[in-house]
């Protein structure tokens, strides 16, 4: 430019300290701007060299024609400022002092407005206000500056579920500051007080906790069982997340994850697998793998279920996989596994059976089993039985053996109505014979039904089923029939009774010791001893 005003003067300031400052000055144009900093320690304050780059475009060039470079070594006064913290209310909190030298300027940096917390751990606090720009004066009591903090106390919090507006559980509860800096991570199923599964209805497991009190939404779920993988044992080390829990796992190579042991039933299992390669999982029943359709390698990130039935208690585990030859390997990642139970196994040790279900049961298309109620006829001389598709939970029935298999596998449903004109009682817990009896009960024996007589001992196990008539006179044994097909009665087979087998008598109580004369069941035949 063509005047002194407008030439840019640029003084480095430089010490061994590793203090850098550099100033831009145009007179002309009312520029004056320092920029400083201080050199982390590693870095040498002992510059021997300065460049000049210059980044001006093609289309705005310009030249210098003049440049002039004088330096100038003075002397310093070393000398110290101190950063006094203070809380909101003007309370001490510490000191915390800096080299600097007279004539510097000096302010507080990031590092020193970072939050910070007390020695015990239980005050949080926050820079708010205070930080300025001062120069050094030789009296270092006079260089202060006071930095003014918010300041928070470690408090209980409570995260809770709601649903239908009631509180059903505690979902998480510790300490915070509830200045919302915590987060804490939630499962997607939570088992409530009352004992039911429900589930979040927010996607999101991340809870900031900004109250001491938090409320999330919830609703039932229909399941009976959940894993959060991360909790089982023999899992890779958590990766962590916005998942559910806040983490997810894989099962190690070689090793299985136990879900435990489930009863007999038939069970839907849903997995929910992060993409992972070609790795995917199998389940496994008593040790066994388990073929699990759709669950395989490169399975895609989402929920992916499998059926599986058990015939009696069985172990249930997680396994990995890979897609090399079927080889047993790591798993895919894996947030969490729930598994709701489908359907009932019922076990048919003769043609007829008493049952009482803990569910409500479905039997339509059943070609395994059917079931019926039972009722007297008009004449009452003998037990109509009369089929029906649907039983509520706890309703004695009747069940048909259709073909030759000792058990059968039987629908869960909801919503059942009560089972009209049903004399049958369903036994929901063990009802001994007093009990019996005062309900002048008739118990299935060999396709007939025997009245259990005042004298009778023993108990009638939960899940079996009796014919209830304290209002009726009739014999003490009586025939049932299906209504729409033909009446058939099956004899008493004079046989050398078993000794070495369970021992019944007529009203369906087990025995040690038969007595002669007497009627006895074994293996489902009737004997006369």
């Amino acid at each position: 430019q063509a005047g002194q005003e407008y030439n840019t003067v640029v003084t480095v300031t430089i010490r061994k300290t590793g203090y850098v400052s550099v100033n831009f000055k145009i007179a002309g144009i009312d520029i004056d701007d320092p920029f400083e900093n201080t050199l982390d320690a590693a870095v040498t304050a002992d510059i021997k060299k300065i460049t000049f780059t210059s980044n001006i475009i093609a289309a705005a060039a310009t030249c210098i024609t003049d440049l002039n470079l004088s330096s100038t070594l003075r002397d310093v006064t070393p000398v110290t400022y101190t950063i006094n913290y203070q809380d909101e209310k003007g309370n001490f909190i510490k000191l915390e002092q800096r080299d600097t030298n007279v004539g510097d300027s000096y302010t507080a940096s990031a590092a020193d407005m970072e939050m910070f917390l007390s020695d015990d751990g239980q005050k949080k606090y926050v820079y708010k206000s205070g930080n300025e720009i001062k120069t050094a004066v030789e009296k270092a009591e006079n260089n202060v500056i006071t930095l003014v903090y918010d300041t928070y106390e470690k408090q209980n919090y409570t995260v809770v579920a709601k649903a239908g507006g009631e509180e059903i559980g505690t979902v998480k509860d510790g300490q915070s500051f509830l200045d919302g800096s915590d987060k804490v991570y939630v499962s997607k199923y939570m088992k409530g007080t009352d004992g039911t599964w429900y589930k979040k209805t927010e996607s999101s497991y991340g809870v900031v906790i900004d109250n001491a009190k938090i409320e999330l939404n919830y609703e039932k779920a229909d399941i009976d069982y959940f894993f959060e993988v991360e909790g089982l044992p023999n899992i890779t080390e958590a990766a962590a997340g916005e998942y559910s829990g806040g983490a997810y796992c894989a099962v190690v190579g070689n090793k299985t994850a136990s879900l435990g042991t489930l009863p007999a039933g038939k069970y839907q299992a849903t997995a929910y697998l992060l993409d992972n390669g070609n790795r995917g999982i199998w389940y496994q029943i008593n040790g066994e793998n388990y073929t699990t359709p759709g669950l395989g390698r490169n399975s895609a990130k989402g929920e992916y279920s499998t059926e599986f039935t058990l015939t009696d208690n069985a172990e249930v585990s997680l396994r990995g996989c890979t897609n090399t030859h079927g080889k047993i390997n790591q798993s895919a990642g894996i947030d969490y596994v729930y598994i709701k139970k489908v359907g009932e196994v019922v076990n048919l040790p003769y043609e007829y059976n008493t049952y009482c279900a803990a569910n409500d049961l479905d039997f339509n298309n059943n070609t395994a089993v059917a079931a019926y109620t039972a009722q007297m006829n008009d004449d009452n001389t003998a037990v109509m039985l009369n089929q029906v598709y649907k039983v509520p939970a706890g309703e004695g029935v009747i069940l048909k053996k259709l073909g030759e298999d000792a058990t059968a596998v039987v629908n869960l449903t909801t919503d059942v109505a009560p089972l009209a004109d049903n004399q049958m009682k369903g036994v929901t817990t063990d009802m001994n014979a007093e009990a019996l009896v005062a309900d002048n009960a008739y118990i299935l024996v060999n396709q007939n039904f025997q009245k259990v007589g005042a004298t009778a001992t023993g108990v009638l196990p939960a899940g079996k089923a009796y014919l209830s008539l304290p209002a009726v006179k009739v014999a003490s044994v009586l025939k049932m029939y299906i209504v729409g097909e033909p009446t058939g009665v099956t004899d008493v087979e004079e046989a050398v009774m078993p000794t070495d087998n369970i021992i019944y008598n007529v009203q369906g109580m087990r025995v040690k010791k038969p007595v002669k004369g007497g009627l006895y069941i074994v293996n489902g035949k009737t004997y006369a001893y």
